[in-house]
């Protein structure tokens, strides 16, 4: 779990914000889809400092609203 956090702070924030768009979208269309593990990598980046808590909410909520 280290090693995918460690690894997630390496890369651009964009393409965290990004996947967790899809991945929030992808999962009204096919429910069983788990989002909710790339949301917690997110948090995790927001608490060490590498992500923002506002464009994380925002990048699921309107992938998720966009689906339905």
């Amino acid at each position: 779990m280290e090693q995918i956090i460690t690894y997630l702070t390496t890369i651009d924030a964009g393409y965290v914000y990004l996947a967790i768009f899809v991945v929030s979208y992808v999962e009204n269309i096919f429910p069983p889809f788990p989002s909710d593990v790339l949301v917690v990598f997110g948090g995790s980046l927001i608490a060490v400092g590498k992500g923002h808590l506002v464009i994380t909410l925002l990048a699921g909520t309107v992938g998720s609203t966009l689906a339905s």
